[in-house]
């Protein structure tokens, strides 16, 4: 992950699990699960794909992130 964010690409990172991704946001920052509102999860999607955005990696759950996302980077 600090490979690639150091080279400048952005990193998607997909967990069925919930304790997976509380224990890797204590490290990470962008977070998208099925408690994520739909103002905040606008807001996340939108500071992802801004072109000088500072958001590299995004945690999302499986269940809430398998339809109706356009991610790019």
């Amino acid at each position: 992950i600090d490979l690639s964010v150091q080279v400048g690409d952005k990193v998607l990172l997909f967990s069925q699990s919930l304790l997976t991704l509380n224990k890797l946001e204590e490290f990470l920052s962008q977070r998208l699960d099925g408690s994520t509102s739909g103002l905040e999860r606008e807001r996340l999607i939108n500071a992802f794909n801004a072109p000088n955005s500072n958001a590299k990696l995004f945690l999302i759950s499986t269940r809430a992130g398998c339809l109706g996302i356009n991610l790019v980077a």
